[in-house]
C-alpha cells in the first residue's frame, strides 16, 4: 500500500480501483484505539433464536437466520452490491455455503477471522447476560464522548487543512 506524508502523518492511498481512491485515504491514529462494532437492535440476533438444529424453523427465525447472515457477511464478505452477498436470493444460504466450506477447510472468501469474531461476539453476549464478572480495566478508564462543539481557530484551522472530519460530528445529522 502506497502513502504519503502530509504534516508528518502518513496517509495510505486505496488502489485505483476502490470506489474512494481519489477522495479517501487511511491514516495511522496518534492513540491505538480498540475497534467497536455497533449494530441497531435486533440486527445481529443471539444463535440461540436462529433454531439452528431445527428442520422447520419458525417465520420468524427464518427473517432472522436472513438478518444475521446479512449483516455478517456485510462486516466479513468483500462485495461490491448486495446481490454479491446472497444465493439464490437468500443471505442465509450464501453465509451457510461459506461456513460449510470453511468446515471442510475448503477455500472460503468469507474472512476466515470473521467467523472467529462472530463466535466472540455471541460469547461476549452470553457472557454478558448470564455471569457476572468484574468490570474490564480498560472499559473503566475509555471515555468515549462528543468532541467540544467550541473549537478554537487553530484546531478549526487544522481540521480545514486536514480536510478530515470527525464522524460523531456528522452522526446527528443523517437522520
Amino acid at each position: 500500500m502506497s502513502h504519503i506524508k502530509v504534516g508528518g502523518v502518513r496517509r495510505y492511498k486505496f488502489k485505483e480501483t476502490h470506489p474512494g481512491y481519489q477522495f479517501s485515504y487511511l491514516s495511522e491514529l496518534k492513540q491505538p484505539t480498540i475497534p467497536r462494532i455497533a449494530l441497531p437492535k435486533d440486527k445481529l440476533c443471539a444463535l440461540n433464536e436462529l433454531e439452528l438444529n431445527a428442520t422447520n424453523p419458525t417465520e420468524d427465525s427464518i427473517g432472522k437466520r436472513e438478518m444475521y447472515a446479512k449483516m455478517a457477511l456485510m462486516m466479513f464478505y468483500p462485495f461490491r452490491s448486495l446481490s454479491d452477498l446472497t444465493c439464490d436470493k437468500s443471505y442465509w444460504k450464501k453465509i451457510h455455503q461459506e461456513l460449510t466450506n470453511h468446515n471442510k477447510n475448503e477455500e472460503t472468501i468469507f474472512w476466515k477471522k470473521g467467523f472467529e469474531i462472530l463466535q466472540n461476539i455471541q460469547d461476549r453476549d452470553t457472557l454478558q447476560k448470564h455471569v457476572k464478572r468484574a468490570r474490564d480495566p480498560i472499559c473503566m478508564v475509555t471515555v468515549n464522548e462528543k468532541p467540544d462543539e467550541k473549537k478554537s481557530e487553530n484546531e478549526i484551522d487544522k481540521q480545514k487543512r486536514d480536510n478530515v472530519r470527525d464522524i460523531l460530528q456528522v452522526s446527528g445529522k443523517l437522520r
